[in-house]
């Protein structure tokens, strides 16, 4: 008899809605693709860091950027809408409030993991379920105590009464 086990995912397509209309993404990407998606944010971080690029440059090489990688990682028809778009003078995206978020969402879908720091410790998960502490005393711990080993020396002075 052999052994067997299956490393296949559910495999959902993404479903992103930017401007009010769907985009669509496979469920699962290349590695290398998903390798242009995390340097995407630091080129970006690069750009506007750089004192000798004009404001206009710096907006021509973030958009740049973002098209290529939407490019990359949306399905084909998808990613040529998403380029209309971007670059549409009657109805363009928001960059900072819809672009920059779905990229940022992209990647945790991808990577599962958040790109946030994680929200401060509740008394449940986010989805519910009850963490490994939920129900246990909020009372301090008290130590437990054990036999004083040979020698040691006690942790409080002899009365002198």
């Amino acid at each position: 008899m052999s052994r067997r086990r299956s490393f296949t995912v559910a495999r959902e397509p993404i479903v992103l809605e930017l401007g009010g209309e769907e985009f669509h993404a496979p469920p699962v990407i290349a590695p290398a693709v998903l390798g242009d998606m995390l340097d995407a944010g630091e080129r970006i971080g690069e750009i506007s860091g750089k004192k000798d690029l004009s404001q206009r440059d710096m907006f021509a090489e973030m958009m740049k950027i973002l098209d290529d990688v939407f490019g990359l990682v949306l399905i084909p028809e998808s990613g040529a809408r998403f380029h209309d778009r971007l670059h549409s003078r009657d109805n363009p995206f928001d960059l900072s409030k819809e672009v920059m978020p779905a990229l940022e969402w992209l990647i945790e879908e991808y990577t599962d993991r958040p790109t946030e720091p994680s929200p401060p410790s509740s008394t449940g998960s986010s989805d519910g379920t009850p963490n490994s502490t939920s129900g246990a005393s909020e009372e301090a711990s008290t130590p437990a105590t054990s036999p004083p080993t040979a020698g040691a020396t006690p942790s409080t002075p002899p009365s002198t009464t």
